[in-house]
């Protein structure tokens, strides 16, 4: 995972675990075998809850979002199903 340089919001300790991105793309395949859908479609729809989501004018909905780690400016949908696995303590 590349460096992160954007951490102006974020707390810099929490950086996603490589172990939690794999395991989120792997979620990613179960999801799409278990719909009859490609991978590919189902990170499609995740980007487009995702982009949904962050274009939220509430501010508190803005300080949500910024608190997921990601080393773009928006976070994959690895990323982001890894951000939620760990928050609900999987």
């Amino acid at each position: 995972m590349p460096e992160r340089d954007d951490q102006t919001d974020r707390d810099p300790g929490q950086a996603i675990k490589l172990d939690r991105l794999e395991l989120a793309a792997q979620a990613i395949q179960v999801v799409a075998l278990e719909n009859h859908m490609s991978e590919e479609m189902v990170r499609e729809q995740l980007m487009s809850m995702i982009l949904e989501g962050m274009s939220s004018e509430d501010p508190e909905d803005q300080k949500r979002w910024e608190r997921i780690p990601r080393a773009g400016e928006m976070p994959t949908p690895e990323e982001f199903i890894a951000f939620c696995s760990e928050m609900l303590g999987q």
